[in-house]
C-alpha cells in the first residue's frame, strides 16, 4: 500500500491518500477550531433543555453545551450560573447559524499520549492486542502520572520507550499548566491554547510508517517532520526552540545537503541557527560529515559511502556583544571549524564558485 499526503496549506486542507484513495480528510478553517480551548463566559442557562450558551468571543453566535458535558454532579442551575467562567474546548465546529459545541472536558492530544485533566484513569488503546505490552505502557503512564489527571494511551504509543512516553507526558502537562496559568490571568472571553500546525496534526493523528522517499525516510528513522514555513507556524517554532534551550536540551540543526551529497562541502551559512543559540545564551556545537569510498559496491554498481561524523569544541556566546553580534561571531568560527575540518580530510581548500555566497 502507498500513502500520500496531499496539503493545500492556503486553504487549511489536507489528505491521506492510501493507493490513490482519500482515507482521511482535514480542514481547519474560520476563528473557532475543532480543539480549541477558551477562558468562556455563561451568557444564558435553560434549563428547559438542559443547556447553557457560552460567549467564547465570536461576535455573533454563542457556544452551546449541553448539561452533560459539563463536569459535575446536579441539575444544570446547580453546575453553572449566568456570568460564570468556564473552560471550555471546541467538540463541534460553528456552521451555518449555529455557533460552537463545547465541553469542559478538555482532552489534549500528544504523539503517544491524550492527556484528560478531568478524568483519573488510565486507558491503553484496543488496538493493542498484545496483554504484555498494554500492562508495561499501563506501568509507565501511572509512574509519571499526576494524581487527578487522566490518560489515553494511543496506538502510536506501542513500541516506544519509557523516554518517549515521557518525553509526551512532559510535554501535555506543560501545555495543561500553561492553560491553567493563563486562564487565570486572562479576562475572559479569551482563546487559550490552539493545537499544532495543521501539518503535524495530519502526521500525529495517523501512523504514518510506510510513506515512500525522503518524508517517509524522516517519520521512520529521525522522528522528524517536515517545517510548514508559513510565519504563524515559524513563530511557533521559534517559541519551541527556545523552551527547549532554555530547560537544558539541545537541538540538531543542518543546512540544506545538496552540496554535501554532490561535492562534499558544507552549505554556506546562514544566521538563522546562531541567532537562536545567541537570543539564548547556548553554545553551539559544529558538527561536520566527511565521507568517502568504501572498498564495497551497492547494487547500483557503485562504491558504498563510509561517513565520518566530526564532532568539534564547542563555540560560546560573549556575555559582551548583543545577540546580532553574538550569531554572527558564531556563524564565522563554526565556518571555520567546519573549514579546517573539511580541508584537513580532503587535501584540497574548501572554496566556492561565489565567494560573496559564503555566509550569507
Amino acid at each position: 500500500m502507498t500513502n500520500k499526503i496531499v496539503i493545500s496549506e492556503r486553504d487549511s486542507i489536507a489528505a491521506v491518500m492510501e493507493d490513490n484513495k482519500v482515507s482521511e480528510f482535514f480542514i481547519t478553517k474560520g476563528d473557532v477550531l475543532l480543539g480549541d480551548v477558551y477562558l468562556s463566559v455563561v451568557d444564558n442557562v435553560l434549563p428547559s433543555i438542559e443547556a447553557a450558551f457560552v460567549d467564547v468571543g465570536m461576535p455573533d453566535k454563542m457556544g452551546f453545551i449541553h448539561t452533560d458535558d459539563i463536569m459535575g454532579k446536579g441539575p444544570l442551575n446547580e453546575k453553572v450560573k449566568p456570568k460564570q467562567k468556564l473552560i471550555v474546548q471546541v467538540v463541534k465546529e460553528p456552521t451555518g447559524h449555529k455557533g460552537p459545541r463545547v465541553t469542559t472536558s478538555l482532552s489534549l492530544p500528544g504523539r503517544f499520549l491524550v492527556l484528560l485533566p478531568d478524568e483519573t484513569g488510565i486507558n491503553v488503546s484496543r488496538k493493542i492486542v498484545s496483554g504484555k505490552e498494554r500492562a508495561r505502557l499501563k506501568s509507565i503512564v501511572s509512574l509519571l502520572k499526576p494524581v487527578g489527571v487522566g490518560v489515553i494511551v494511543r496506538t502510536e504509543a506501542e513500541g516506544q520507550s519509557d523516554a518517549e512516553i515521557q518525553e509526551d507526558m512532559e510535554m501535555l502537562l506543560e501545555k495543561w499548566n500553561s492553560i491553567v496559568t493563563a486562564a487565570d490571568t486572562s479576562n475572559p472571553p479569551c482563546l487559550l491554547y490552539r493545537d499544532q500546525d495543521l501539518l503535524y496534526k495530519v502526521i500525529r493523528e495517523g501512523n504514518y510508517t510506510n510513506f515512500p522517499g525522503l518524508y517517509g525516510f524522516f517519520f521512520r528513522n529521525c522522528d522528524t517532520l517536515p517545517l510548514s514555513s508559513n510565519r504563524r507556524t515559524m513563530v511557533e517554532f521559534v517559541k519551541a526552540v527556545d523552551t527547549i534551550l532554555k530547560r537544558g536540551d539541545f537541538i540538531l540543526i543542518y543546512p540544506e545537503q545538496s552540496l554535501w551529497w554532490n561535492y562534499k562541502k558544507p552549505k554556506p551559512l546562514k544566521n538563522g541557527g546562531f541567532k537562536l543559540a545567541a537570543r539564548n545564551k547556548v553554545p553551539i556545537i559544529p558538527i561536520f560529515i566527511t565521507m568517502e569510498d568504501s572498498n564495497i559496491l551497492g547494487e547500483d554498481g557503485f562504491p558504498v559511502q563510509e561517513y565520518t561524523i566530526n564532532i568539534e569544541k564547542p563555540i560560546y556566546p560573549d556575555e559582551n556583544l548583543n545577540e546580532k553580534q553574538n550569531a554572527e561571531i558564531m556563524k564565522n568560527k563554526n565556518y571555520e571549524v567546519w573549514k579546517k575540518v573539511y580541508e584537513d580530510f580532503y587535501k584540497i581548500p574548501l572554496e566556492y564558485s561565489c565567494e560573496e555566497n559564503v555566509g550569507k
